[in-house]
């Protein structure tokens, strides 16, 4: 239950990589949206795993996982 404003530490790095192509109130949103991603994936980790063969407590999943909605998120078309 975090309010978008304690997205701060990953909207540092969202604000720096799109280094002003993206509004503050766009970077603040894709923070916040990679963020609720991440705490579903974590909630429903069980379901993941079963309906789509994702094991978020195998690290090397969980890194893919991650390092694919982030780059997703973080790629330079509209939000």
């Amino acid at each position: 239950n975090r309010e978008i404003s304690s997205e701060r530490g990953s909207l540092v790095f969202i604000e720096e990589h799109f280094g002003g192509r993206k509004t503050p109130g766009q970077c603040r949103l894709i923070a916040h949206e990679l963020s609720c991603l991440h705490q579903l994936a974590v909630l429903h980790h069980e379901e993941l795993k079963e309906v789509c063969g994702i094991d978020l407590n195998d690290d090397e999943s969980l890194r893919s996982y991650i390092l694919q909605h982030v780059e997703m998120f973080l790629a330079e078309g509209e939000v």
